[in-house]
């Protein structure tokens, strides 16, 4: 099950990309892709909650600057470190113990 901000896989990065740059509709992205039209809106969803993104427009709007090349996505050790960094500040902050 995909969490938000976990990183996305080369292929949804492939149909971000249709949607983003070539306009792509579900059905366009699915021949392009060679793959269903299903699979493609399943694609949708995970990359909807990895973005926190509400719609696909919202997606493609949040990830603009990747898609441009001016940011560099999250590999899957540095997305670990973000997701185990933020996890222990809510655990020390609940516990009202700071650690240096």
């Amino acid at each position: 099950m995909p969490y938000k901000g976990q990183p996305l896989t080369e292929r949804e990065i492939e149909v971000l990309k249709l949607f983003a740059i070539e306009g792509a509709t579900s059905s366009e992205a699915a021949r392009n892709l060679g793959i269903g039209a299903q699979t493609v809106k399943n694609h949708c969803t995970n990359i909807r909650i990895k973005l926190n993104a509400k719609t696909m427009p919202h997606a493609v709007f949040k990830s603009i600057g990747f898609l441009l090349g001016l940011e560099r996505p999250y590999t899957k050790e540095e997305a670990n470190k973000k997701r185990g960094t933020r996890q222990e500040a809510r655990i020390t902050d609940k516990g009202n113990r700071y650690e240096d």
